[in-house]
């Protein structure tokens, strides 16, 4: 008579996992996979402190962390099918993943000035809100990806839309950019000055007619050539006429040295200056 004793070994269970993303912005959803072996039932747990159903007994779970900063997740893997009893391994992975608050980014800018006569040369400022990089359209052709572009050139005139983007390549987690917009308006301004005229009475020529398209509120004042004010006027209609003041003396044939100031369709101040002469 023979009698046996079979001795078996338990089975060798292993937890293991990997999540499909370790970072990132809250909320963020992560979905974990199991790759445990000789396991039949599951716990994890989230490490999520702040929510009371931060464990799962999924094969496969899913978890939304909804809370910033560094969080420790927990997989215990069981097999309690064994003559042996229950058996089972833990896997901690500590601080596994991570979540912080997005650095939202908002586009903002200025441009100076925003209107005037062609040529218009406009310097633009940045003025963004967490934002590292730049691109910019400035709507006549050009671009850049400088923070604060300078001397830009409107030639035409016209209205320009300027396009600023602003990003962050150096947040942890994903923003999108912001996108603001600013027009520029560039408008055809008129300026002619005669370089002579001649005031003696034959009907041609006989006031000093200039263009100023455009402009407004101007100031002329004309000088003679020992920088004595022989004429002033602030009313488009009131041109001089050669004589002192437009009511003394005729003014002797010369040149005449003029300033001219005013704003311009916009109402930027603009100024000009030049000479004349006088032949009568």
């Amino acid at each position: 008579h023979y009698s046996y004793i079979s001795v078996i070994k338990p089975p060798k269970v292993t937890s293991a996992f990997v999540a499909d993303t370790t970072y990132g912005c809250t909320p963020l959803t992560v979905i974990f996979t199991n790759s445990s072996s000789n396991g039949m039932t599951y716990l994890w747990n989230f490490g999520d402190a702040n929510n009371n159903q931060d464990t799962s007994t999924n094969t496969n779970p899913t978890y939304t962390f909804k809370d910033t900063g560094e969080f420790t997740i927990t997989l215990i893997s069981i097999n309690d099918t064994s003559i042996c009893g229950l058996v089972m391994d833990t896997l901690i992975k500590k601080d596994y993943i991570a979540l912080a608050n997005p650095e939202n980014v908002t586009g903002n800018f200025s441009g100076s000035p925003v209107s005037g006569c062609v040529p218009l040369i406009v310097n633009f400022t940045d003025s963004s809100t967490n934002g590292t990089s730049y691109y910019w359209n400035f709507g006549n052709g050009q671009s850049s990806i400088a923070k604060n572009p300078a001397g830009i050139i409107y030639l035409d005139s016209g209205i320009y839309t300027i396009t600023h983007i602003a990003y962050n390549i150096n947040a942890r987690c994903y923003n999108p950019p912001d996108t603001a917009t600013l027009e520029i308006i560039a408008k055809p301004c008129t300026l002619t000055f005669p370089n002579v005229f001649s005031p003696n009475g034959d009907g041609k020529n006989d006031l000093l007619n200039f263009i100023a398209d455009g402009y407004s509120n101007y100031h002329l004042i004309l000088f003679d050539r020992w920088g004595l004010k022989i004429f002033e006027s602030n009313n488009a209609a009131y041109l001089w006429n050669g004589k002192v003041n437009n009511t003394d003396g005729d003014c002797p044939d010369g040149t005449y040295y003029y300033i001219f100031t005013a704003d311009d369709g916009f109402g930027n101040p603009f100024s000009n200056h030049g000479f004349i002469s006088l032949i009568r």
